[in-house]
């Protein structure tokens, strides 16, 4: 809070306050894939110069296609009624 505001916030105010802010925080599968990514890149500091290359494509690809696989083949969401 900057200047001359006094109120308090509330808990309705904040941004994650409302369960359609949190929806993208509670999907696993999305979650596991960005862990995977980040591993994926993480660890193939360790190889290398040319075999960084290799783990990044190899295993960041596999994951994508992974994901892509999942996507497609996971049935449609529905929105919640209100």
């Amino acid at each position: 809070m900057s200047g001359g505001d006094t109120e308090a916030r509330t808990d309705e105010d904040h941004p994650l306050s409302s369960r359609e802010s949190l929806a993208p925080l509670q999907d696993r599968f999305q979650y596991g894939f960005g862990m995977w990514m980040l591993m994926s890149g993480a660890c193939s500091v360790f190889a290398d110069v040319p075999g960084n290359f290799a783990v990044v494509s190899l295993a960041g690809g596999g994951g994508l296609l992974l994901a892509a696989a999942y996507f497609a083949l996971r049935p449609p969401c529905t929105p919640a009624a209100s």
